[in-house]
């Protein structure tokens, strides 16, 4: 979450410099066009990100509206979720690093790969996450046994 600068001025020159995205949806269809200049005229911000400052602001640093790009990029990924437990499960893991069943749980564990990651990443990118993860596990195993 972004803080609002508490002075005025300082409000105006936060506001003066923030980036706009370069790539703005302005286009229009006919029909919607058509209806936007019988209403008022023609004015081609209207019904778009640019058309209120704070509706820029409320889709820059709203949780929501990230939230819901993070959800429909999910949806573009459904193929991939499906695949996931082809990609990462505990046989794998344990063929990468070589540990038994007890602690392969416990190096997953220590992973922490998120849900999201593990679904972007192809299964050759998790294998080399793997091999990178388990040099930092065995370390961390070594000072653990020293104390």
């Amino acid at each position: 979450m972004h803080a609002l600068n508490p002075s005025y001025e300082g409000f105006k020159r936060e506001l003066a410099n923030i980036r706009v995205p370069e790539k703005m949806d302005t286009k229009l269809s006919d029909w919607e066009k058509m209806n936007i200049e019988s209403e008022r005229g023609a004015n081609i911000l209207r019904n778009t990100k640019l058309a209120s400052p704070i509706t820029l602001l409320y889709n820059m640093f709203s949780k929501k509206v990230k939230n819901k790009a993070l959800y429909y990029e999910m949806v573009q990924y459904e193929e991939e979720i499906d695949k996931l437990p082809d990609k990462y499960n505990r046989e794998i893991v344990s063929k990468i690093t070589g540990l038994s069943e007890e602690e392969v749980l416990d190096f997953m564990v220590f992973c922490r790969f998120s849900y999201y990651d593990l679904v972007r990443w192809s299964a050759y990118e998790i294998a080399k996450k793997i091999e990178a993860k388990y040099y930092d596990y065995e370390y961390f195993k070594a000072l653990q046994e020293d104390y």
